[in-house]
């Protein structure tokens, strides 16, 4: 069984019957990521600046300023994600309903759902072929 929904059966948590990898899942987890990174890097800096101990300077200024660098970057490409994912939902919206092509035009039926078989003339095409020979 696959973590993050790799599974080739593609199933949800099994109430929705979706997919793992819905789009909108993805964005908001990852603007929760970004947003930790962001957290961390803040507290790293803010450690630094009220003169607490615990790792040296230089490493708390690096390594917050990294984190706060990531979170931000990353949170500019899950918004660029959002864009195209609201961009191409609304092109969906905007194509006209799709109606299944079976090939055959819908019966008449009566509204007790009972429907008469309609009776085609023969074909003289083919007999006009079979008497010309």
């Amino acid at each position: 069984m696959a973590l993050w929904g790799n599974s080739p059966q593609g199933a949800g948590n099994g109430n929705d019957g979706g997919d793992r990898r819905d789009p909108r899942m993805r964005m908001t987890f990852g603007a929760i990521v970004a947003a930790y990174l962001i957290y961390l890097g803040y507290s790293l800096l803010k450690g630094y600046f009220a003169g607490e101990e615990g790792i040296p300077g230089w490493a708390a200024i690096l390594f917050g300023a990294i984190f706060i660098i990531a979170g931000a970057g990353y949170i500019l490409y899950q918004l660029k994600l959002y864009r195209e994912f609201k961009a191409a939902d609304e092109a969906e919206e905007a194509l006209p309903p799709e109606r299944p092509e079976t090939g055959t035009e819908p019966e008449n039926e009566t509204l007790s759902g009972d429907s008469a078989p309609e009776e085609t003339p023969p074909d003289d095409t083919e007999d006009a072929e079979t008497q010309t020979e």
